[in-house]
């Protein structure tokens, strides 16, 4: 069950000053010092349940939620005096923080401010417009160990480095034991130029990394059963075609593209390892090396675990390549044979990215 962890200040001490709200005299010196404290800490269920909390204050108080969280939480009156519940409405509609200031009733400039954090739960990402929301199906072919690759960070040809990034990706995934860096596939292909479908095949298939091509038309008839085996797929798609992620969204939100695309006929490589099925949408989990340096709060790069829509994907791929390397576990024995549907490697025309 996904977890909240509730963080309590230290014990908030003010002293009133001139400015600040006044008794009906006017002379706020006979206001007294504001103390605010909280119970204690502990961790939460932020499913859809409520917790409690105390507050300890020797003035009256209110509480008040961030205006961008009013739709995620809902406060009321707990079972004990100076007690309050929070219930976690809206798991969609903040991201990985939600502040709720405890206010002196008399003074509005004296608060009291208690933060609940989340623990990478993708209950916070955004993935749906609806709040609440339900993650009813997940597949996720992770591995323990990082293999992520920033084409930001590959060199010279950074720019354009989407397919050597890919490929680097899917062979670290395939193989933890697998060395050459994104600079040294560029390197050793020789080209100076946007990378090509047919060329990260035969790149695979020289470190004998197991890989097969199928055909990619529709997410849920043809690539959501490769996931569910436990392979993943690199596409190379026209990235103009899966938007970006609405203006004014949080940051911390993991949902549609996170850069803009000015322009169709963006061939692009990105590598697909899961899903989630959201109220009944399907959003792939794809790694996007075009990450640039890009990072979330949390300092984990924006292209990692980047959820895009299955729709968006859908068409993304048949305007450019309608097809999927799919690319599976490295076995243990030397021998490895293509599944029996797989595509002729003959037949399957090449299309580049960048």
């Amino acid at each position: 069950m996904k977890k909240l962890l509730l963080l309590i200040l230290p014990t908030l001490l003010l002293a009133c000053s001139k400015g600040g709200g006044t008794p009906d005299d006017g002379d706020t010196s006979k206001l007294p010092a504001v103390k605010i404290s909280f119970v204690e800490t502990r961790s939460v269920d932020c499913d859809g349940e409520t917790f409690e909390f105390a507050v300890t204050s020797n003035v009256s108080y209110k509480l008040e939620v961030h205006p961008d969280h009013k739709n995620a939480v809902q406060i009321e009156d707990g079972t004990k005096p100076n007690s309050h519940t929070i219930k976690v409405t809206g798991n969609g509609a903040f991201a990985r923080t939600l502040k709720v200031d405890v206010v002196a009733q008399e003074r509005s400039s004296i608060r009291k401010t208690f933060t609940m954090t989340q623990d990478g739960s993708p209950l916070m990402w955004g993935l749906s417009d609806d709040i609440p929301y339900t993650i009813q199906q997940s597949r996720s072919n992770n591995r323990s160990y990082d293999w992520y690759v920033d084409q930001g960070s590959t060199g010279k040809y950074s720019n354009i480095n989407c397919g050597p990034a890919s490929t680097r990706m899917a062979a670290k995934w395939a193989d933890a034991n697998f060395s050459p860096t994104t600079e040294t596939l560029r390197t050793n292909s020789g080209s100076t130029d946007w990378w090509y479908t047919n060329g990260i095949f035969d790149v695979l298939e020289s470190y004998k990394i197991p890989r097969y091509y199928i055909s990619m038309t529709d997410f849920e008839k043809d690539l959501k059963p490769q996931l569910d085996l436990g392979h993943i797929a690199i596409l190379c798609l026209d990235i103009y075609y899966v938007r970006s992620a609405a203006a004014g969204n949080p940051e911390e939100w993991r949902r549609d593209k996170y850069y803009t695309t000015s322009k169709p006929e963006a061939g692009h490589f990105i590598v697909v390892k899961g899903y989630k099925k959201v109220d009944d949408n399907y959003l792939l989990e794809v790694y996007d090396p075009w990450s640039m340096g890009a990072k979330y709060a949390d300092a984990t790069f924006k292209g990692i675990d980047r959820y895009y829509r299955a729709e968006d994907i859908d068409y993304a791929t048949s305007v450019w390549w309608p097809n999927a390397i799919i690319v599976s576990r490295r076995p243990a024995s030397r021998g490895w044979t293509p599944p029996a549907d797989a595509l002729d490697p003959s037949t399957v025309p090449a299309q580049r990215g960048r």
